[in-house]
């Protein structure tokens, strides 16, 4: 992948450690890396492969900032993002993601552009890189599969006639319970290549159903009516233009859509509770609300299930 790096002086690799060296190696033909930006600075060692360690703090802190330069972020990237954005001098700094978490030998460098994480690209390596999303929904993780049978029981209530549209649908794993319970009037759009081609190879026979493209211009090219049903399974956390994509959905329309209380490594934001949800999303009347667990290790992390009606 060609990285357009015209300019830059200098670069920051932010996060030292396994994936911090995975990413000098591999970033270190194409910036002149200087140092490291971790958290662990002065706590842990000062220096990393023979380079400096400052902490976020020292880097924020500087203002003598005449040259162009990178940040690379291995972990958790949008708070990287979050906390470089704090700099009074923000306007020489480029931020790129070094995304080797799953596959080391497979690594994937990009710019974060308008503050999105999630590029098509990036996912098109993730679908690749997990084997649950080529897999029957009945062999999913059992927290996501209570999910998608709480969200279907929610929906008995409506004929099956029902027009569905679920944005980011990936793999079309819901796509392809919704069908086996007699739901066929669905749409599926996912703005990732890979995503839609394993969504048609789950569901043979609707494989007109599955679009590959971005949910803003979906919804400007195809206007929908107040009786649609949508659906956003882990797709909002994802995004800056979550708010505005809820202003995109016709008055009256119902959603159902999950969202995190946990970071990950492409989670713009979390969710805390069903308040944080509430405040977040004010154009939602919401009536029906489920916390479900999200692992088995972890009690702490939960996934809220929301349905709401657009107001």
């Amino acid at each position: 992948m060609q990285e357009n790096v015209k300019g830059i002086k200098e670069a920051y690799i932010w996060g030292a450690a396994v994936y911090g060296l995975a990413a000098l190696e591999y970033c270190k033909d194409k910036f002149k890396i200087v140092g490291f930006i971790d958290k662990r600075a002065d706590l842990q060692f000062k220096e990393f492969c023979g380079l400096p360690v400052i902490s976020p703090l020292s880097f924020l802190c500087h203002e003598d900032r005449n040259n162009r330069i990178a940040i690379i972020a291995v972990r958790y990237p949008a708070e990287v993002i979050q906390l470089a954005y704090e700099s009074s001098d923000r306007s020489n700094i480029s931020f790129y993601i070094f995304d080797a978490m799953l596959c080391k030998e497979n690594p994937l460098l990009y710019q974060v552009k308008n503050g999105e994480i999630c590029i098509p690209e990036y996912m098109d390596k993730h679908f690749l890189e997990w084997k649950e999303y080529s897999e029957h929904y009945s062999k999913l993780n059992p927290f996501i599969l209570e999910m998608f049978r709480t969200a279907l029981k929610w929906i008995t209530k409506y004929e099956k006639d029902i027009e569905i549209c679920e944005l980011g649908c990936g793999s079309g794993q819901f796509a392809n319970m919704l069908f086996d319970y007699g739901y066929k009037n669905y749409v599926g759009i996912d703005f990732s290549n890979q995503a839609i081609e394993f969504a048609k190879r789950a569901n043979p026979h609707y494989v007109d159903r599955f679009i590959c493209e971005d949910a803003f211009s979906y919804l400007r090219r195809d206007k929908k009516e107040e009786n649609t049903l949508f659906f956003l399974f882990e797709v909002l956390e994802h995004m800056n233009r979550d708010i505005e994509l809820f202003e995109m959905l016709p008055l009256g329309s119902t959603v159902i859509f999950s969202v995190p209380n946990f970071k990950s490594f492409n989670h713009i934001r979390t969710y805390e509770n069903l308040e944080t949800i509430k405040s977040r999303y004010q154009r939602l009347d919401i009536f029906e609300y489920l916390l479900l667990s999200a692992s088995q290790q972890y009690a702490n992390k939960c996934y809220h299930l929301v349905a709401a009606v657009k107001i």
